[in-house]
């Protein structure tokens, strides 16, 4: 926590107030009480410093609307949709598929920019001690009148997405996935342009030139930074390196820094503590590492009260693992030959409660074994199972439907259709599919029935 009064941030603070206020974030007021019924919120500076080797140190002050106090913030509907990682998975897949460009770009200011003012009468309290209005050209304590969604109010989330969804859809004439809202592609009217993903500011696009070229116009509506088309750069936390700018270079995904940077716990750890390492190892488990995603899965199911040594013997193992340099690659596959390969497996009652763990893997290859990991997990089923068929099928049937949603996107995108095969170790589930039996557990029924339509379509 830095010390609100530094006097090191005090030309980023002016600088931040200076910038909003020209940009109608808000207007200076000459009330001292605002209208009855209007949403009354204090704010602060979040402060930064941005160090980097051989350079000034850059000091940065950010002013944060305290929306946690907000007393209406229950019945504001919130849809800010963020990428999923099967999705950058699949992007950078596409783009040695298709042997497209691939690029980055970063929105600056992004709440400030959403095309949509406050619904709401919303003042705001400057903070305290701060002298922001002095900063502003007044001596008085009066309030700020807010006019446009600011950092830290609960609708400005969902009036960028809206903006920037429609600046998508409208601007740059593309589609939108049906398993991801942030996936987002361009076709004219023989062949895909190109694809895109979005990430709050942050976008990873992939495409030909020409789609290339109409991206860098359309970024014009909004202030960005210039795009990122070097052999190594980072997308929330993932960096993504090749070998050199031709189209069949391989394209290595890995999380190494994020990796040694981790610290095992102590003897004498806390729940909080443990709660933070957990939660960055299921960050980089869920990104870039599937050889320990079983494991931290398995830790998820501890409430770091309850943890103990044993947990942290566990946390440590997970952590001599990730020092291990391991990357996800990807290379060219062939597009006429491609095809999903799904499998799926259970652990019946292998949990400490006795439940199953269940999971699935997914990748694209062709016919020459050239493949490329999009999605992977493991989980606790959520469906108590009393047999280890029924641990197996509650594994096919989630790994089905999500298979099915990727299979119709990538449908759509590449305008073919792309033939799926499912992979099972269990002889029980394949028997049970493509053999016409009766089963004993009637809960199963159902999911049983869905497979077997989906066998017998050919699907």
């Amino acid at each position: 926590m830095r010390d609100p009064y530094d006097p090191r941030f005090d030309n980023a603070k002016q600088k931040e107030v200076v910038e909003l206020l020209r940009r109608g974030t808000y207007q200076v007021t000459d009330i001292t009480e605002p209208p009855a019924g209007s949403v009354v919120l204090n704010s602060r500076f979040v402060l930064s410093i941005n160090e980097k080797e051989g350079e000034d140190p850059i000091y940065k002050a950010r002013l944060v609307i305290m929306g946690h106090q907000d007393p209406e913030k229950g019945r504001i509907v919130n849809e800010a949709p963020t990428v999923t990682r099967s999705s950058v998975r699949l992007i950078i897949a596409l783009s040695k598929i298709l042997r497209f460009k691939l690029w980055t770009r970063d929105v600056t200011q992004t709440f400030l920019q959403s095309k949509d003012a406050l619904k709401r009468d919303m003042y705001i309290r400057a903070p305290r001690g701060q002298n922001v209005m002095e900063m502003l050209g007044s001596n008085k304590p009066y309030f700020l009148k807010a006019e446009k969604p600011l950092y830290g109010l609960c609708e400005s989330p969902g009036n960028w997405w809206a903006t920037f969804r429609d600046h998508h859809i409208k601007t740059l004439g593309t589609k939108h996935s049906v398993m991801d809202p942030c996936l987002f592609w361009k076709c004219s009217e023989d062949s895909l342009q190109g694809l895109q993903i979005v990430l709050v500011d942050d976008t990873l696009s992939t495409g030909t030139d020409s789609f290339m070229n109409i991206e860098e116009d359309a970024s014009k509506v909004f202030e960005t930074k210039a795009r990122t088309t070097d052999f190594l750069f980072t997308f929330n936390g993932i960096t993504i390196e090749s070998d050199s700018k031709s189209s069949e270079a391989m394209l290595r995904v890995h999380q190494s820094q994020n990796s040694l940077s981790l610290r095992a716990l102590d003897q004498n750890f806390t729940p909080e503590q443990f709660s933070h390492l957990h939660g960055q190892l299921a960050y980089i488990a869920s990104s870039t590492r599937p050889d320990v995603s079983f494991c931290v899965a398995k830790l998820s199911q501890c409430r770091p009260e309850n943890a103990t040594k044993s947990e942290a013997r566990v946390m440590k193992k997970v952590l001599d693992t990730l020092r291990i340099p391991n990357t996800l690659v990807y290379r060219r596959i062939n597009p006429e030959s491609l095809v999903i390969c799904v499998y799926a497996d259970a652990s019946f009652a292998g949990n400490v409660d006795h439940s199953s763990q269940i999971g699935m893997a997914i990748v694209l290859k062709d016919n020459d074994d050239n493949a490329a990991l999009i999605h992977y997990g493991s989980w606790k089923c959520r469906r108590v199972t009393r047999s280890v068929l029924a641990a197996e099928v509650h594994a096919f049937t989630d790994c089905m439907d999500y298979v099915l949603a990727l299979q119709h996107d990538l449908s759509s995108i590449l305008d073919k259709k792309i033939p799926t095969v499912v992979y099972t170790y269990s002889k029980c589930l394949f028997d049970t599919i493509t053999k016409v039996s009766s089963v004993s557990e009637k809960r199963l029924l159902i999911n049983i029935a869905s497979i077997r339509e989906e066998y017998t379509s050919g699907s």
